[in-house]
């Protein structure tokens, strides 16, 4: 449930973007550096929503986090652990959304602005801290679901049975 609320949000803030784009350019500045820098944003922001629509559909063998593979797990646990993966992607590609959604906004203030370059310089003092958020926020939603990820594994609708060991 979680994982298609945040994909539909991803597929609004796009259009978001889009729509604020077409809108909020005037024919005067959609030559400009500010216009041509939104563009490539839009465009990063589409195929980064593209992606994280696509992760969950992945073999589990291309799916890592650095220490744990989605191929480690047997394949019931991998049924038990898909919807987990589903909602993670979701909630990275929501806050994947929020950030360039934001970063378009910022774009589009630029070149709509009469000083560009005073509006360039709050854009800069403001970058590190909104990446510095979005690095912060995918970090945390990995490392919550990883541990979800292995909480869901350790359940077993099988009985624990201890493997016989030679000279016992």
């Amino acid at each position: 449930m979680l994982g298609q609320a945040s994909r539909i949000l991803i597929a609004l803030l796009v259009g978001y973007s889009y729509f604020e784009m077409k809108t909020n350019l005037p024919g005067t500045a959609a030559d400009s550096s500010s216009a041509i820098a939104v563009r490539v944003l839009l465009g990063i922001q589409f195929l980064g929503s593209i992606l994280f629509f696509a992760i969950p559909y992945f073999p589990p063998e291309m799916i890592h986090f650095g220490w744990r593979r989605l191929s480690d797990y047997t394949p019931k646990q991998l049924e038990r652990i898909m919807p987990l993966v589903r909602d993670m992607a979701g909630l990275m590609g929501l806050l994947f959304g929020l950030f360039f959604t934001a970063r378009i906004h910022l774009q589009l203030g630029q070149a709509n602005s009469t000083q560009p370059r005073e509006v360039a310089q709050q854009i800069s003092g403001l970058m590190p801290w909104m990446t510095g958020g979005l690095i912060v926020g995918e970090t945390l939603i990995v490392l919550y679901y990883v541990s979800r990820f292995d909480a869901e594994a350790k359940k077993s609708s099988e009985p624990y049975h201890i493997p016989d060991e030679p000279g016992f």
